[in-house]
């Protein structure tokens, strides 16, 4: 028998829609609908309902005598101030279902206003914008063969850009073979008789025409001829070679994986219309934001339109100078051939279309992979990060390198709208790394501990769900080694403080440590970042306790590790800088002289 038995979601309108159906297209609704979800399941373990950051109250309403649960929640607005395409997960303590069918979720104006915000911020900022997209190279992986997508769109751009920029090269000097024909012509009186012209005139005498001395071409026995016709060899030069077969082979191989991305994309915004109407009012879908901010979400698209661009200039320029037929049988980078060796331009070429081929066959999940950044919390992660890697800069951090991993902690498959997840500064002799969503249960593998000295590990086990914080940053002076830990929370000031501040510690606080070496070492600190506008530094630590007294008065007395959150938006990020200058600058973090200090006490 299945765990999950069935999940119902119903609507105000009446309509029941099952969420546990096969993923097709998203479901429309509003942010102020309310509706009522019900679970059944066959285990006794009460199960977890999460939406974004939000975990949904479950109340048993029915056992039946076959031990089946139903679970359900009430008739609640459980999307308001939600807005994009978002994915229920249902957690228990043995398992976890990620990607129910997605929701998208359509917000009103004031939520529409802070997306545009949002998004304004990051296209003000596209230079960190695009160290969080692209990627670089890193500790040993640089031989490794991924699966990439936007490595492959970035390699298959660099094999045309070299391609384009020698064609004067490959149209003058390509590879070819020579081809011997022979064909009957007239005959010049310039023109040298050779041996098939000899050949063909014995073979074929009414080609000569008697002549006086002054014209002739040939003289037999005394007698002087002129030549009509002879039969010469002509030589001509072939390029429908393997050499050239390979880069027309790259050429449609390129544009296929391309045309297909712009599909996927196309087909995600096909199936989504701009405007819900909800009790006469009008609620307005992430893409219509999008569109209307002038930023484009999938960033890699205009970088897709002019490869494809690119690739047609580069077959044109083929069929014209360099014209052969396609090869099915090249599928992978060929080893280089004599006259490719003997011709540089050929050489280098080969050269970038082996980086190519080495980034492998990308894995496109087409529609569901196109939601990585199309909500709101995930927005506001984004400008969190942006924010971060702004502010670092400003106190003398220097980025060195960003990478993606993926769960086997390898160079991998990089969705095209997914975030880099390690960010590497430097600043004199301090190393820091800054960790985005690092899954604790990767994060703690001997790989990463071979790689980067350190890890993050959870000391609660027998549980299933690994604790995810959005950022985690490890500050290395000298080998002694600072975390902090800094979640972003797309919420209001109480929210924060009486449920995300109290959650979150129990959480990252008390359950996460980083290990060094034999060592586990507590978490230096913990910051909320949330979207509301609200002046001051809170905490749940009395006034005196606190890392800040009021405003970005610094507190030498408060208890250590600082716990709190402040604001964070377009709008205001003053607080976040005095944080950042109090942890990395002005002032060291303190080790408190009480060991092991109940937590629990101050809130």
């Amino acid at each position: 028998m299945e765990p999950i038995i069935s999940m119902m979601l119903h609507r105000e309108n009446g309509e029941v829609v099952d969420m546990l159906r096969a993923l097709d297209t998203p479901l429309l609704i509003s942010e102020y609908e309310k509706v009522v979800i019900k679970i059944i399941v066959s285990f006794e373990d009460k199960p977890i309902i999460q939406i974004g950051d939000y975990y949904l109250p479950l109340h048993i309403s029915n056992v039946d005598r076959n031990n089946l649960i139903t679970y359900e929640i009430k008739e609640s607005k459980i999307f308001q101030n939600y807005m994009g395409t978002v994915f229920f997960e249902i957690i228990t303590n043995d398992l976890c279902f990620n990607r129910i069918k997605p929701v998208n979720i359509y917000g009103r104006k004031v939520t529409s206003e802070r997306a545009i915000g949002f998004l304004k911020y990051l296209s003000e900022r596209a230079d960190i914008s695009a160290i969080c997209f692209s990627p670089s190279k890193h500790m040993g992986q640089s031989d490794k063969k991924t699966n990439n997508i936007s490595e492959k769109i970035n390699s298959g751009l660099k094999v045309l850009e070299y391609f384009l920029s020698e064609r004067g090269r490959f149209q003058k000097d390509p590879c070819s073979s020579v081809k011997c024909t022979t064909e009957v012509t007239n005959h010049s009186s310039y023109q040298v008789l050779d041996d098939r012209s000899i050949a063909y005139i014995s073979r074929n005498p009414d080609t000569l025409t008697r002549c006086d001395v002054s014209s002739r071409d040939l003289t037999i026995r005394g007698q002087h001829y002129q030549v009509n016709r002879v039969e010469r060899s002509v030589y001509t030069r072939n390029t429908n070679v393997f050499e050239n077969q390979v880069i027309l082979a790259f050429a449609h191989h390129y544009l296929r994986f391309l045309t297909q991305i712009v599909l996927d994309l196309e087909k995600r915004r096909s199936c989504d219309s701009s405007i819900l109407n909800f009790n006469g009012e009008e609620f307005v879908s992430i893409d219509r934001i999008l569109e209307e901010s002038g930023l484009l979400l999938n960033v890699q698209f205009d970088k897709i339109i002019l490869a494809i661009k690119r690739t047609k200039q580069s077959i044109l320029f083929i069929e014209q100078y360099l014209p052969c037929s396609i090869n099915p049988n090249i599928t992978t980078s060929p080893v280089p051939t004599q006259q490719v060796i003997s011709k540089t331009h050929y050489f280098g070429l080969y050269r970038f279309l082996r980086s190519y081929y080495d980034v492998g066959e990308p894995n496109w999940d087409g529609i569901a992979e196109a939601f990585s950044l199309r909500s709101i919390p995930k927005i506001y992660e984004f400008v969190c990060l942006v924010g971060l890697i702004e502010q670092l800069k400003k106190i003398g951090f220097i980025h060195d390198e960003s990478v993606y991993f993926d769960d086997s902690l390898n160079e991998g498959f990089k969705p095209i709208n997914e975030l880099n997840n390690f960010y590497r500064f430097r600043r004199n002799d301090e190393i820091l790394d800054l960790w985005y969503e690092p899954n604790t249960s990767t994060f703690s593998s001997e790989k990463i501990i071979e790689h980067i000295g350190y890890s993050l590990v959870d000391v609660k086990i027998k549980r299933n769900i690994k604790y995810k914080p959005d950022f985690v940053l490890v500050h290395n002076i000298n080998g002694k080694l600072k975390t902090h830990i800094i979640d972003a929370k797309y919420s209001n000031f109480s929210v924060v403080r009486d449920r995300h501040l109290p959650e979150c510690t129990s959480k990252y606080i008390n359950y996460l440590r980083t290990y060094k070496k034999g060592e586990y070492l507590s978490i230096d600190s913990l910051t909320l970042l949330f979207s509301e506008n609200h002046p001051e530094y809170i905490s749940n630590y009395h006034t005196k306790a606190r890392l800040f007294k009021r405003g970005c008065i610094y507190n030498p007395e408060y208890i250590y590790p600082p716990i709190g959150g402040c604001a964070f938006n377009p709008e205001t990020s003053v607080m976040l800088s005095c944080i950042l200058d109090v942890f990395f600058k002005k002032t060291s973090i303190k080790q408190s002289t009480v060991e092991n200090i109940e937590l629990s006490s101050v809130f």
